[in-house]
């Protein structure tokens, strides 16, 4: 069997000779199947079978309401379809919009923080004592909890990556957690719920009131969940239904759980899946959150013949960027086409090293040859008037030129670590400007642009190598 890798979701994608969609996420046992107006009974329950027999996991099934209609009754159908009888409570799929998980939520009480995506994916990472602990306190299986450590800290990593998490913390103990991925396009799902069970519904809704802030960030239309059927009253008081009364047009059906065989695809759907990220992040040195928030970010990447840091005014990264700016002739084809005098230089570099320190790579990279650490320029990015769209830019001291550095490093920036910020959840964020509206606002990055000299044929011929 085939696999592909969709970036944009965290997914595995199988291909099968099926007329819908196969979504897998590997590190969760789930596989989604995604029927179409064109699907057949019978194709269905084939590709389910299929399914059961060589993966194994929990299977999700979604049709159209439009092929619904044509087959058994919705109370034979699911059974016939994927019976599920090594554990039967899982055959309760609900569905929530986003914004009704928002809806009567009390203010956070005072000494507890939360934190979600990059933060949360560290706090995790660094506290893996405590999150087995909470799923033992949440009653999690002893299997469950081995084979979340079997895993190890790159299978653990990986988990982090196919998923957005949300933790809440109080004075330095994680209380509560869970994780929402993406399936497909506009679906999501939160899995892996852990709270102390003295304050159950209290910390799954804020959890869940967060996790319903980033679906709406990220445009999803509704969230699925597997309810334990003892936790049936409680979920519909946080606004959870039956699927089969969604007001989408996809009639949820059920899902199933069978162990997964010996040998079985999921396994290798898995490896593939730690394969892609470990080959995604050869060049990602350190990608790290410090400071008692956990918003100040500090990044390293490395190419060939190039080191470049996130931009620090404590280090001395002013007075490159003042000999830079200054320096005549590389500003001939960049913004105004003059040198800018120091007094100009500190305030626009003070700006990006805070972006850094907000949590907010849409920033600047200070660039060093490897080897000799000469200062190289700078590269960066940042927000533009048009929402979703980064503006890309490059400016190196004129005695590296014509040494292939400026593609190389744009070529990281645009094609490796913007995709990876997106991936971790980050968002664009700047003031947009209408004819008579000025906002402030964050929006999921959909496009990246450059602007040139019309004369600058060197930085013309950059562009086009990189993909711009």
């Amino acid at each position: 069997m085939a696999f592909s890798i969709d970036v944009n979701t965290n997914s595995v994608i199988l291909k099968l000779p099926f007329s819908g969609a196969i979504y897998i996420q590997p590190h969760d046992n789930l596989l989604v199947v995604t029927a179409n107006e064109r699907t057949t009974q019978q194709e269905l329950e084939g590709v389910c079978q299929s399914l059961r027999a060589n993966f194994g996991g929990k299977i999700f099934v979604n049709i159209p309401r439009s092929l619904h209609t044509q087959l058994h009754s919705p109370k034979d159908f699911p059974s016939n379809l994927i019976d599920n009888l090594e554990m039967p409570g899982l055959n309760r799929i609900r569905t929530v919009k986003p914004i009704t998980l928002q809806q009567n939520i009390p203010a956070i009480p005072p000494g507890i923080t939360i934190f979600d995506g990059e933060a949360a994916r560290q706090l995790i990472l660094q506290n893996t004592s405590q999150i087995i602990e909470l799923m033992r306190l949440s009653k999690f299986s002893e299997e469950k909890i081995a084979d979340y450590l079997s895993k190890g800290q790159e299978g653990i990593k990986v988990l982090m990556q196919g998923s957005h998490p949300v933790v809440l913390m109080e004075n330095g103990i994680i209380i509560g957690m869970c994780n929402l991925s993406t399936i497909g396009d506009k679906i999501g799902y939160i899995s892996d719920t852990l709270t102390q069970p003295d304050r159950i519904e209290a910390v799954t809704r804020l959890l869940y009131k967060r996790a319903a802030e980033v679906a709406i960030e990220k445009k999803l239309t509704e969230i699925k969940i597997i309810v334990p059927p003892n936790r049936e009253p409680e979920f519909q008081g946080y606004g959870f239904v039956n699927s089969n009364a969604s007001e989408d047009n996809f009639y949820n059906v059920s899902a199933s759980f069978t162990r997964p065989p010996p040998g079985s695809q999921i396994r290798v759907a898995y490896e593939d899946f730690c394969r892609f990220i470990r080959n995604q992040q050869q060049w990602l040195n350190k990608f790290e959150l410090t400071g008692s928030n956990l918003n100040n970010l500090a990044v390293h990447i490395s190419t060939p013949h190039l080191d470049l840091y996130s931009i620090d005014c404590t280090r001395g990264d002013v007075d490159h960027y003042i000999e830079l700016f200054g320096n005549a002739q590389a500003r001939e084809n960049y913004g105004t086409g003059k040198p800018l005098p120091p007094e100009k230089v500190r305030p626009i570099v003070t700006m990006w090293g805070d972006r850094w320190k907000a949590n907010n790579p849409f920033s600047g990279f200070i660039i060093v040859e490897k080897g000799t650490h000469n200062f190289v320029g700078h590269i960066g990015m940042g927000s533009t008037n048009q929402p979703g769209v980064a503006e890309v830019a490059c400016l190196e001291l004129p005695e590296f030129w014509h040494h292939g550095y400026a593609t190389e490093a744009t070529s990281i920036l645009v094609n490796r670590f913007i995709p990876e910020i997106v991936r971790r959840g980050y968002q664009l964020e700047g003031t947009f400007r209408t004819a008579t509206i000025s906002e402030k606002k964050k929006y999921p990055l959909e496009s990246v642009r450059a602007q040139v000299w019309p004369d600058h044929i060197d930085a013309h011929k950059v562009l086009m190598r990189v993909g711009l």
